[in-house]
């Protein structure tokens, strides 16, 4: 998985870590079950629109510096 989508693209989505991971196997009432949360949907809509052009920017930048690099 690149660095971008994990920086950007999981926002919504805690990234669990590997004994989280094997204790969901054994989660049967969903207790483990976590999202980052915000206020409302507009803020929700915000902070993902902000992510996807930071990744977008961020992605950009590398382009151009492969550009520069075989120049």
């Amino acid at each position: 998985m690149s660095e971008i989508l994990l920086k950007y693209a999981t926002f919504l989505f805690p990234t669990p870590s590997m004994l989280e991971g094997v204790g969901r196997i054994f989660d049967f009432t969903n207790s483990l079950e976590k999202y980052n949360s915000s206020k409302d949907e507009n803020e929700a809509d915000l902070k993902a629109t902000y992510l996807d052009w930071k990744a977008v920017g961020q992605d950009m930048n590398y382009a151009i510096h492969l550009y520069g690099q075989e120049k």
